[in-house]
């Protein structure tokens, strides 16, 4: 494999850069397997070295090595710039890190790989640049993310996103085990304004009282047992909590026009009992 690869290089910079090439063969040290030396016409200036180091190929300019080809496969990069190309029209050949080099999928008029990441243009009119380039991560079945060797974030085929287990929630796009902080949370839900309707049924407070003996919570809202079972939804329950608010807005109101004609009644009395005092 390392021969095919060295008449590849040979022929590579043979044509393209017209340098010339010496092969050395130490037989005294570890460079058993030669050492090609790419130089310049005037024979004083190395632009790269390759050799055969210990059954390794080693790439190196200038005395610094760039990178590492081990005889299983692996390469070892150091020091080194990697450039990938943004995506094409082209099908079957999505630059990139990729799993399999035949397994593209077409978004927005580019092929992106279903195994890899690499970069693609995308414009969602939130930049002024003619051709921007995302990022991309593509995994078909799913993306794990991994930290001190434990999964800490799973997004599955189905795009559900689970934070602190990998375990997929389903009819849930995002499932998080552990808390969440966050500044501000908007959560577009229906909303109680039913309660001010004129065909609202409001419960008396006589009603309100048996209910609270009989069930040991307000109607409409979970009990503490529920609750502890199955969670809350947050646009649900402060929807509840607001028809609570509102019932009570109502009983105040009422209450408040009681208390006025109370008042009322109070006065003319008192101006009766002047009249007969006299």
């Amino acid at each position: 494999m390392k021969k095919y690869i060295l008449l590849l290089i040979i022929c590579f910079f043979s044509a393209h850069m017209y340098a010339q090439i010496i092969i050395a063969n130490p037989e005294n040290d570890e460079y058993q397997g030669g050492q090609l030396r790419l130089m310049n016409s005037n024979e004083n200036y190395n632009l790269w070295d390759i050799d055969n180091y210990a059954g390794n190929l080693r790439f190196f300019h200038s005395g610094k090595v760039f990178f590492n080809l081990y005889p299983d496969g692996k390469i070892s990069l150091v020091d080194a710039l990697v450039k990938i190309g943004k995506a094409t029209d082209t099908d079957n050949y999505s630059p990139g890190v990729v799993y399999s080099y035949s397994d593209d999928f077409l978004y927005d008029g580019q092929y992106i790989n279903h195994y890899g990441f690499g970069f693609h243009g995308y414009q969602d009119s939130s930049t002024n640049y003619a051709e921007p380039t995302n990022s991309y991560v593509s995994g078909y079945f799913g993306i794990d993310f991994f930290t001190g060797g434990t999964n800490r974030m799973r997004i599955s085929r189905d795009g559900i996103v689970s934070i602190g287990t990998p375990n997929r929630q389903e009819g849930y796009k995002l499932a998080v085990d552990g808390k969440v902080k966050a500044k501000e949370i908007k959560v577009e839900t229906g909303w109680s304004d039913f309660v001010f309707e004129k065909d609202y049924h409001l419960p008396t407070l006589e009603e309100v009282e048996q209910h609270i003996k009989q069930k040991g919570h307000l109607k409409d809202i979970p009990s503490a047992a529920q609750v502890e079972e199955n969670g809350i939804f947050l646009g649900e329950m402060d929807a509840k909590l607001l028809q609570k608010i509102e019932e009570l807005t109502l009983y105040t109101i009422e209450q408040e026009k009681r208390i006025k004609k109370l008042e009322e009644n109070n006065k003319k009395l008192l101006k009766l009992v002047e009249k007969l005092s006299k």
